[in-house]
């Protein structure tokens, strides 16, 4: 009786450990092939949607095939009428407890800006969540890296002031669409630098009812950070920091214009 009884719970146990090296097993196949790239003409097999089976995955001149089907032509209704860089796809586990493993199709956007447009495979369809300026995995400050589970930093092309860039954070919703996590500013990379051609304000806050001084003619600044609204964060040579407001195309008295304000903008397309 005593053995029979050791039987019985021995049984149950045997059960949960074999559901255990099955799903160890399955997330090393996920992980296996997962945040990086695979180059043109690299045939690789891997679950995509979490259901237990391998999918086919080809990249080829520009074309993705999935268990033999082309999705070129869905990739370009969906994301972009550009071409897609012909040399490599990425695969990201932006999330890795969700079940699906996400594409990355690269393009050059206007100007030539990187862009990335981003897929989902799911019971056959391929299904797009947005596109995110930059590479993965680029070895530049274009590249966009995963922080962490369902968070992803890339670079963001602002629209205040001048032609440049700030970081920027993603997030997939519950729609599995990606979205930019709520920021109040973005960090910019420090080479945007500018020379004063007229005098202006330098508030202690972002806030024209915070204390101010005067920047005086010839002086150099660096932009730390903006809220891609109105205000900039700039640092002077003596290391003081302050904010200086923008107003479209004017600074903050509305009628003189940026560009005759400042030396040294970076004004492209």
């Amino acid at each position: 009786m005593i053995i029979m009884k050791q039987k019985k719970l021995l049984f149950p146990g045997l059960i949960v450990l074999l559901i255990l090296v099955v799903f160890l097993l399955s997330r090393k196949d996920k992980e296996s092939h997962v945040d990086g790239r695979i180059s043109s003409d690299e045939t690789i097999k891997l679950d995509l949607d979490g259901d237990g089976k391998k999918e086919k995955l080809l990249y080829s001149k520009g074309k993705l095939y999935i268990n033999d089907k082309e999705y070129t032509d869905h990739l370009r209704q969906l994301g972009s009428m550009l071409e897609p860089v012909d040399e490599f796809i990425s695969i990201l586990d932006i999330d890795s407890n969700d079940k699906y493993v996400e594409l990355a199709i690269s393009t050059y956007g206007r100007s030539d800006d990187m862009e990335s447009l981003f897929f989902y495979y799911d019971k056959g369809s391929l299904n797009y969540m947005g596109s995110i300026q930059g590479f993965p995995f680029e070895e530049n400050v274009r590249s966009i890296k995963k922080l962490e589970d369902n968070l992803l930093l890339a670079p963001y092309r602002l629209s205040i002031l001048q032609t440049w860039w700030g970081d920027a954070y993603y997030q997939v919703d519950d729609n599995r669409q990606l979205i930019i996590k709520g920021q109040d500013y973005y960090d910019v990379d420090e080479f945007y630098t500018a020379s004063l051609l007229q005098p202006i304000n330098l508030y202690q806050e972002p806030d024209k009812n915070s204390v101010a001084s005067q920047i005086d003619v010839g002086s150099d600044l660096t932009f730390i950070k903006t809220d891609n609204i109105n205000w900039c964060q700039v640092r002077l040579e003596d290391g003081t920091e302050g904010w200086i407001f923008i107003d479209g195309n004017y600074i903050e008295d509305g009628t003189t214009l940026t560009e005759d304000v400042f030396q040294g903008l970076y004004l492209y397309d």
